[in-house]
């Protein structure tokens, strides 16, 4: 059910990983850098996607470990909402979507994470985030609370700098967790 690809065989390992008592696993799914064929790429990704998150969800469910393990999905940027044609390819009719930091997804479930929700917005074309802006630091201190890690205890100093996993800022998305 996770499916025969490598991805969703990683996922079932991670499951199993988990399930052994790792506290931290990471499965990548690449080949979402879709600068030509977009809709056919992103297609063949998400049905690989699909089908092992789903599966474990209801595996982690079923095994009563849902709610103490805090499963992600992102990548480090988005695409852009359009699609365009460049380069060679342009004759080809072989539609990209370049790289956009300005607006995109994170999926989480479980870990504490209130289900059936979103949260922030972009504007009318998905080019800009416009309401309840995340930025990184958000993110990472969010996770860092859900695996029980205060990110401002973290603090040190290093030459007269303070430092931390969340450099110095970021605050816990309270109105995500359950």
């Amino acid at each position: 059910a996770y499916g025969r690809d490598r991805f969703g065989q990683g996922v079932l390992m991670a499951r199993r990983l988990a399930e052994a008592g790792v506290s931290c696993v990471e499965v990548v799914l690449g080949g979402w850098d879709t600068h030509d064929n977009n809709f056919e790429r992103v297609a063949a990704l998400s049905a690989q996607l699909d089908a092992a998150l789903a599966t474990l969800l209801a595996d982690l469910s079923d095994r009563g470990m849902l709610d103490s393990t805090l499963v992600a999905c992102f990548g480090e940027f988005g695409r852009t909402p359009a699609a365009e044609q460049r380069g060679k390819d342009k004759e080809k009719g072989t539609e990209g979507r370049d790289h956009h930091p300005y607006g995109f997804s994170i999926w989480l479930a479980g870990g504490g994470i209130k289900g059936g929700q979103a949260y922030g917005a972009t504007d009318d074309l998905g080019m800009d985030a416009v309401e309840n802006k995340v930025h990184v630091h958000d993110f990472q201190a969010t996770v860092l609370n859900q695996l029980g890690i205060d990110h401002e205890r973290l603090t040190f100093k290093h030459q007269g700098r303070h430092y931390r996993l969340t450099d110095v800022h970021g605050h816990v998305i309270k109105p995500i967790l359950a």
